[in-house]
């Protein structure tokens, strides 16, 4: 079954303070890579996808509600799959309880048995970084109202070899932050991908 998919690059006004996470470092190529269901191709399309660019390990950053994230554990435990950090993610603003963590990721069979918790709708993010860590958690000042909170902030530190991906909140895309040379056209970009999709090239402005 072929899937259509479109690509295209976000130019920089575009995308800063567009993610729910703060960049630090630069980033040679940022791109949306959707408007196909996740629910549907996810589980297929993901995991090969990372095994073709050789990804693995991953790091999978989720923030999840307690009821979420307990069922995210479960399926974690049952596929050998690491949790290295696990913190309540405090917000003075929400005040409502969530649970970040990061799991380390070996292989697609691994990435495809959480992958529904990924793609369900039913988290407040849901980042990845091929072959090392590339996120912190930091505490923030943020002005709200006309008052000063406090936040946790997902940080995304890029380096020369960085590639970063976070899937929309409406699980339709997902977007890139690299700077890996793969990524640096269209045709680069399509070579990566399973042999199943079917890409155009599309421009955001």
């Amino acid at each position: 079954m072929k899937m259509k998919a479109q690509i295209g690059y976000f130019p920089d006004y575009l995308y800063i303070g567009y993610f729910p996470f703060e960049v630090n470092g630069s980033s040679k190529y940022v791109f949306k890579f959707g408007e196909f269901s996740l629910l549907e191709m996810g589980e297929k399309l993901i995991p090969q996808w990372m095994s073709q660019l050789s990804a693995y390990p991953i790091y999978v950053c989720t923030i999840f509600s307690p009821h979420v994230y307990k069922l995210f554990q479960e399926d974690c435990n049952k596929s050998g799959i690491r949790i290295t950090f696990q913190q309540n993610f405090n917000d003075e603003i929400e005040r409502n309880v969530r649970i970040l963590n990061i799991v380390e990721i070996k292989n697609a069979k691994q990435f495809k048995n959480i992958m529904i918790h990924l793609v369900d709708c039913s988290s407040d993010l849901v980042l990845w970084s091929s072959n090392k860590k590339a996120f912190t958690i930091e505490r923030r000042s943020t002005e709200y109202n006309g008052k000063t909170y406090m936040l946790d902030r997902v940080v995304v530190r890029m380096s020369e070899e960085s590639s970063v991906f976070w899937i929309d909140t409406d699980s339709v895309s997902i977007y890139t932050i690299s700077n890996d040379d793969k990524f640096s056209d269209f045709r680069g970009i399509c070579e990566t991908l399973p042999s199943f999709v079917v890409p155009t090239l599309t421009t955001y402005y």
